[in-house]
């Protein structure tokens, strides 16, 4: 290959410093938007959240991609949407709300009401180890998630496999956040009544397709 030109080699220099200098003001954008850009890219914020914090309820509602994920329980994943919940409350407030109107004024009051709620409940930590009971939790919510997602062709069925094989780190997270709510129990006996709600719910996987 020839070597560049002192000139070329000025030009693919200047080139680059722009790129470089460049990349900063793109990600500065949004901070620039109107109002209504920024209302827009917090709701698609919270939606992405939203699915990907009950992945099997966008799956139940057909929605790409998620059919073979289960809920990221760790608390590694609870400290980040935490944060999240709190950067997005902060860009509401900083938003001109008078600005919006109609519809827009009324989903920005809705968002701003969720994240202040979300970000109040963050005072009681001790309530995200509340992640099963008798009434709720992977003994009813996986079985129950069996019979209402739709399965249609091969690759759903490849999917679901993905996901029941991922059951057993989705439940060791299960314990380990429970854990965080009660530091007296252990994790065999967590594990036990675990395992005794999970049976207990068994029955309701009957009618599925893998029955």
């Amino acid at each position: 290959m020839n070597p560049l030109s002192p000139h070329m080699a000025r030009i693919v220099l200047s080139l680059a410093l722009l790129l470089t200098l460049a990349v900063p003001a793109l990600h500065a954008q949004p901070r620039d938007a109107s109002p209504q850009a920024q209302l827009k890219a917090l709701l698609d914020d919270d939606l992405t959240a939203s699915r990907r914090r009950f992945p099997t309820f966008a799956a139940i509602r057909g929605i790409p991609g998620y059919l073979k994920l289960l809920p990221d329980m760790s608390l590694a994943e609870l400290d980040r949407e935490r944060a999240r919940e709190r950067a997005a409350l902060g860009r509401l407030k900083r938003m001109d709300a008078r600005a919006l109107h109609g519809q827009e004024r009324i989903s920005y009051e809705l968002l701003l009401d969720k994240m202040e709620r979300a970000v109040e409940r963050q005072q009681f930590p001790d309530a995200d180890a509340l992640v099963f009971s008798t009434l709720g939790g992977p003994q009813n919510m996986l079985p129950r998630a069996a019979e209402l997602t739709p399965l249609r062709k091969e690759q759903d069925y490849r999917d679901y496999v993905t996901r029941i094989r991922a059951m057993p780190r989705y439940v060791d997270q299960v314990i380990e956040r429970s854990k965080a709510g009660q530091p007296t129990a252990t994790a065999g006996s967590l594990r036990s009544f675990l395992s005794k709600v999970m049976n207990a719910g068994a029955s309701k996987v009957a009618g599925t397709p893998f029955k």
